[in-house]
């Protein structure tokens, strides 16, 4: 629920393809139901933001990849924090004062079907994307970026002022790369606050809630856009510099850079509708409508909108693909273990696939979890390397079992 941007955000554009009432539901066959299972692990409270890198909960804790922080947000009335990430031995966190309603009194309520101007239209939709938790972006000029150390010590955080929302952040060095809202590139001195490098890319009207965060390789950053764009910029000299631009696909919505991962000289990125890796400089593509990808074990896996589950090679060679076909699943979350890969269905199943056997799956009925009036999962996910939360409860999965 990254706010302040224009995000609508994969949440909502999985409700929009299979909300309606004539949408059919997975239903697993009988043979690869194996029991019912509980989420047996709880946390103190529910989490109320998700992001890739981490999640807050109702009392201002966070998690991150690595699971339950020791920072703790503290809740401002003029003020909406998010937690970007975890870079370099800082928290990375952004402050917007967006509910500007909240400071100048209470919303206008309209009535129904009158016709609006287009600046109180622009408000109801605001109003309305607030309402289901949604991303929306107001131009209050106060965003700020604050960088918390890790070891919460006594040393002062740095706070950093903004021209615009940012969506995802990394650090190296007295070097900080961000992407902003307005689908910028920017890279600021720590140690002066001062902003060292700007590219801004063509406006994205909708994206999807998944933003990758930048990488910074040895002498480079390498930033995912919202435009499907991968934009490389060297860092080496003291005005840094655009290197090279990787188009990944060139749709006008929901076609940000949702996963971004470099492991040694191999790169590897997807928008919603492309899959790319760069190895040692020759591209491989892979489309499909694409739910969220994992990079691990030298394999990428994919969860896409159809409902299929995919393990392929590092040049994404269809032949030698593993596929789990699941009709009419709505697949979340990515866990894989030594010999098992994860997945929770909207339906209230997890899913388990045997990385050894890949057309192998089984499917576990989770046992009194919330789900809203359509039976489906209604609450956040998160998900780090070997566990699952859902809401204010967990699954540990480095056993390579439920």
């Amino acid at each position: 629920m990254m706010k302040k941007v224009w995000i609508v955000g994969l949440a909502l554009l999985v409700f929009v393809g299979f909300g309606c009432d004539g949408r059919k539901n997975f239903t697993p066959p009988r043979s690869k139901i194996v029991r019912q299972i509980t989420f047996s692990h709880a946390l103190k409270n529910s989490i109320i933001f998700t992001n890739r890198y981490g999640a807050i909960l109702s009392n201002g804790g966070v998690l991150d990849r690595q699971g339950l922080t020791q920072l703790k947000i503290e809740k401002k009335e003029d003020k909406e924090t998010s937690f970007l990430n975890e870079s370099q031995d800082y928290y990375i966190l952004a402050h917007d004062c967006w509910r500007a309603h909240k400071r100048n009194g209470p919303k206008v309520k309209h009535k129904k079907h009158t016709t609006l101007t287009d600046k109180q239209a622009q408000e109801a939709i605001i109003d309305n994307i607030e309402e289901t938790d949604q991303n929306v972006e107001l131009h209050d000029h106060c965003h700020q970026l604050e960088l918390i150390s890790t070891a919460l010590s006594a040393t002062p955080s740095i706070t950093i002022p903004l021209d615009t929302y940012p969506l995802s952040a990394s650090i190296k060095g007295n070097q900080l790369a961000v992407v902003m809202a307005d689908n910028s590139a920017n890279i600021y001195d720590i140690k002066t606050k001062k902003l060292i490098f700007n590219e801004k890319g063509s406006s994205s009207p909708a994206i999807n809630s998944l933003v990758a965060a930048p990488v910074f390789l040895d002498t480079v950053v390498v930033f995912p856009m919202l435009d499907g764009r991968l934009l490389v910029v060297d860092v080496v000299p003291k005005e840094p510099r655009v290197v090279r631009n990787i188009v990944l696909n060139s749709e006008k919505f929901f076609n940000n850079v949702i996963y971004l991962k470099v492991d040694e000289e191999n790169m590897f990125a997807a928008t919603g509708k492309r899959l790319v890796s760069v190895i040692s400089g020759q591209e491989f593509s892979f489309d499909a409508d694409i739910v969220d990808v994992l990079y691990k074990h030298h394999r990428l896996y994919v969860l896409t909108l159809d409902g299929r589950i995919l393990e392929m090679d590092q040049t994404l060679n269809d032949q030698g693909m593993g596929v789990v076909k699941l009709p009419f699943a709505m697949l979340n979350t990515i866990v894989v273990t030594d010999k098992k890969l994860y997945t929770l269905e909207k339906r209230g199943y997890l899913i388990e696939v045997d990385l050894e056997h890949f057309d192998d799956y089984r499917v576990y009925p989770l046992k009194n979890v919330s789900k809203n009036m359509s039976g489906h999962l209604d609450k956040m996910t998160f998900y780090t390397d070997d566990k699952i939360y859902y809401d204010r409860y967990y699954l540990n999965l480095s056993y390579n079992h439920p």
